[in-house]
């Protein structure tokens, strides 16, 4: 971490301006999100549609292992972007090989805790409602800290835990939010794929429509993995306000940002000195 090329000023925020600031920083770097996100959504759907073609011809059963699916690919892919998002924010320059590394480092932890542990947790237990909420709110910064912090076991537990414990009624908001911005870009997605099917009317009957085609499926996948990259960049911005919020992490890194500053200091005075 480079405190000297830290990008986005640290202080304490509001949640609304959390929201805003993920919308900032992904509007500034496009392609390095699109190049991460693109390839894996594009991999993920293909497989979904191979997945549902084998699938018994049960609706029910399968959005139930479809939806499961979805959530350990938008968990692994929240790993490429947790790894991104600390490299955009700490670094002037982001190397998409740095973030490989990060990944790397990381993967096997990340996906047996969080995509593989944590979504069966989630799914298995939905019919009780109470243990997928608790699951929701006691886990939701276990990805930036498998990642970012590089803790593991009862260190981990705790870790998230306590980031967790004291930020409940805004990880609560949270997805109260996450869910609005959701459902306004499935409803807006659905009426424009039929949309576009009417509009393409009896030509896409012939050679194109499925009958057994449903928009509301694809509509879901498309908004999903867009919908995931923001999430995961506005929950970044909260776990870093948690921790400047709960232990002054603005202020600890202001410091340590002064002292490789002074450290630095006199090798820029002999750089000006041997160009004069």
């Amino acid at each position: 971490m480079n405190l000297l090329s830290l990008r986005v000023p640290l202080r304490k925020r509001r949640l609304d301006e959390i929201f805003d600031l993920a919308l900032i920083v992904l509007r500034a770097n496009p392609w390095r999100y699109a190049r991460i996100t693109l390839p894996i959504m594009a991999g993920f759907m293909l497989l979904n549609f191979a997945i549902s073609k084998l699938l018994p011809d049960n609706r029910a059963l399968q959005n139930g292992i479809i939806l499961t699916i979805l959530l350990i690919q938008a968990s692994v892919l929240q790993l490429f972007l947790t790894a991104l998002n600390g490299r955009i924010v700490f670094e002037a320059v982001p190397r998409f090989r740095d973030t490989a590394r990060d990944v790397k480092s990381t993967f096997v932890s990340y996906l047996l805790r969080s995509s593989i542990l944590g979504t069966l947790s989630l799914t298995l237990f939905l019919p009780l409602l109470v243990p997928p909420i608790r699951t929701l709110l006691t886990n939701f910064f276990l990805g930036e800290v498998i990642v970012l912090e590089r803790l593991s076991g009862s260190a981990l537990r705790a870790r998230v835990a306590a980031l967790s414990n004291r930020n409940g009624d805004r990880i609560a908001f949270f997805y109260i939010f996450a869910a609005l911005i959701f459902g306004a870009g499935l409803l807006c997605t659905v009426y424009a794929l039929d949309s576009l099917r009417e509009m393409m009317g009896k030509w896409a009957e012939k050679n194109i429509a499925d009958p057994n085609f449903d928009p509301a499926g694809m509509a879901f996948q498309l908004v999903f993995f867009p919908s995931a990259v923001y999430l995961c960049l506005c929950r970044f911005f909260l776990y870093l306000d948690t921790r400047i919020q709960g232990e002054g992490w603005d202020i600890e890194l202001m410091l340590a940002r002064g002292i490789e500053e002074t450290e630095r200091e006199p090798e820029a005075i002999q750089a000006r000195k041997k160009s004069a």
